[in-house]
């Protein structure tokens, strides 16, 4: 279960825009979860903080 509420309040509740912006986060996701399983195991703090935060 997902809280779409600041989604909504980003995109002042405009549907398509909710549509593109949840397209692009599955699209983005898996390769940005894969490089921060990949900054845990190379101890890389930096990069894994600014992936955790894109």
């Amino acid at each position: 279960m997902v809280n779409l509420t600041f989604l909504k309040k980003f995109t002042k509740d405009d549907a398509q825009k909710m549509k593109r912006y949840i397209s692009l986060y599955l699209d983005v996701a898996p390769k940005t979860f894969d490089e921060m399983k990949r900054n845990l195991k190379n101890e890389d703090w930096e990069q894994l903080r600014i992936n955790a935060h894109s």
